[in-house]
Formats: C-alpha cells, sequence, structure tokens
C-alpha cells in the first residue's frame, strides 16, 4: 500500500487547549454529498470509542465509560456534514490525539491538552487542606521507538517520601509503585515490569522522575505522578508522552485497522 492510496497520510493535527472542568470542541468539518450514516471518533491510546454514532442514534455499548454522558455532536443536524463533537467538564486524563472518522473515512485529527491544577498540600484524615496552589500545564515529551525518556517529577520538600505511584490514562493498574523505599511490582501493570524506575534512586533534593525504558508507541499517554511525604505533603505532576514513529506508519495502521473491521 502506498501514500498516495491514503490522502490524509499527513492531514495536519489541529491542537486545542483547554482547563479542567471546561467543555471543549473537537472539529471534524469535511465537505461531502453522501448521507452520513457513521461517525465515531477514537483516541489513540484507547480500544473503545470516545463516541459512536450509527443511524442517527449513539450508540453508548461502543464508548469507554469514562466518556459516558460527556460527548455529543455540536450540531445534531450535522449540518453542512459537521460532525464536531463537544466534550464536556473535561480532565487531564482526557489529554491525547483524538481522530474523527465518517462512513469509515478518515476526516480529522485533534490533539486535546488539558492542563491540570497541581498542588501542594496537607492531608489528614478528614480532607485535603490545599495551602498552597499554582496552574501548572502539562509537561509534553516527544520521542521514538526505542528510546529511553524521563517523566519528570520534582517536589519542593525536604521530608522523606514515602510513597510514588505514576498511572497513565486508559489504565487502572499502575505504571511504577514505590512506597517505603520498596518498588512493588505486583501492582503495577505487566507492560511496565522491569521498564520503570526512579532516575535517582535517592531522590535527592526532591526529584521523583522516573525513567521509561525501551517506549514504544502503546506507550502514548498522559502520565500521572503521585507523591506523598512522611509529612503527609502531597504533589502532583502530569507528563503527556507522544511516541511516534512517523505521520504515515501511525495513520497507515489505523487504515489497516479500518479495512478489517466488519461494519
Amino acid at each position: 500500500m502506498h501514500c498516495r492510496l491514503l490522502p490524509f497520510c499527513f492531514s495536519p493535527v489541529t491542537e486545542v487547549k483547554a482547563k479542567p472542568g471546561e467543555d471543549v470542541t473537537l472539529p471534524c468539518k469535511s465537505p461531502t454529498d453522501a448521507a452520513i450514516t457513521l461517525v465515531r471518533w477514537n483516541r489513540s491510546d484507547l480500544e473503545d470509542y470516545v463516541f459512536f454514532f450509527r443511524d442517527n442514534k449513539l450508540i453508548r455499548s461502543f464508548q469507554n465509560l469514562s466518556f459516558h454522558d460527556r460527548v455529543e455532536l455540536k450540531d445534531p443536524e450535522m449540518t453542512n456534514s459537521d460532525s464536531s463533537v463537544v466534550l464536556k467538564n473535561v480532565s487531564v486524563i482526557d489529554t491525547g490525539t483524538y481522530t474523527c472518522w465518517r462512513n469509515g473515512k478518515f476526516v480529522s485529527s485533534v490533539h486535546l491538552s488539558v492542563s491540570e491544577e497541581c498542588f501542594r498540600g496537607w492531608l489528614n484524615s478528614q480532607n485535603v487542606e490545599k495551602t498552597e496552589r499554582e496552574k501548572l500545564a502539562v509537561t509534553e515529551v516527544k520521542a521514538k521507538p526505542g528510546e529511553d525518556v524521563t517523566l519528570h517529577c520534582n517536589c519542593p520538600t525536604d521530608a522523606a517520601i514515602t510513597l510514588v505511584q505514576c498511572k497513565i490514562s486508559g489504565l487502572e493498574d499502575n505504571v511504577f509503585y514505590f512506597r517505603d523505599n520498596k518498588l512493588m511490582e505486583s501492582l503495577e501493570n505487566p507492560q511496565f515490569h522491569g521498564r520503570v524506575e526512579l532516575k535517582d534512586p535517592e531522590m535527592k533534593n526532591g526529584d521523583c522522575s522516573v525513567v521509561l525504558k525501551n517506549i514504544s508507541v502503546i506507550d502514548t499517554g498522559t502520565y500521572t505522578c503521585l507523591v506523598l511525604t512522611e509529612r503527609n505533603e502531597k504533589f502532583v505532576a502530569s507528563v503527556h508522552l507522544s511516541v511516534s514513529e512517523g505521520e504515515f506508519v501511525f495513520f497507515l495502521k489505523i487504515v489497516v485497522d479500518d479495512i478489517l473491521w466488519d461494519w
């Protein structure tokens, strides 16, 4: 298969930025005279759909649970072939690359970046008191397959660190779980076993960054790390990792998958 058969191979990606709690529009506009019988939205790091609309009906059973009741057509009539959707009440874990397909054909790609409200706070058994707060954008890291990358997490504290826990959007299991100076692989997703370690095992100067080794395209996603100290201080950091083999390979894979799927 050659790229000349795939007119969307080098389609530009629309960048959309938002803050937690906002509603955002993911644009998907391309003129067509054909009746629109199917609109589906995917996210690169999820197997289930973000949005699946067929024969004028939303099919919730095909959607990822995290998007239930949060995604709708901007224009229910899809006037002028507008298949844009509104994603409501976004959060950091919604960060990612979304693709729009109409009647089985690729239309557009959108990268959504959601900044998060990180904070340093003190915890007690009843609640979290946010005593110091600042807005921080999600750190963007780009890499190629096979490389090692650092997911940065720096905590301004002189207290002993008791927990470093990292997760990636779309997975329930942990990417990295380090408690009381022990790595607990049993609490990690198997795909990360032996591939994640602290950049500095002693975590000097509050450096809780982790190194993810031998990355691949499926490692793309938003990583969030939680750090706790012996004084019950809490720190949160977020990194969006994009692993790319090149636009041609990425979109070629999508097309092959689309051909194999039976609608």
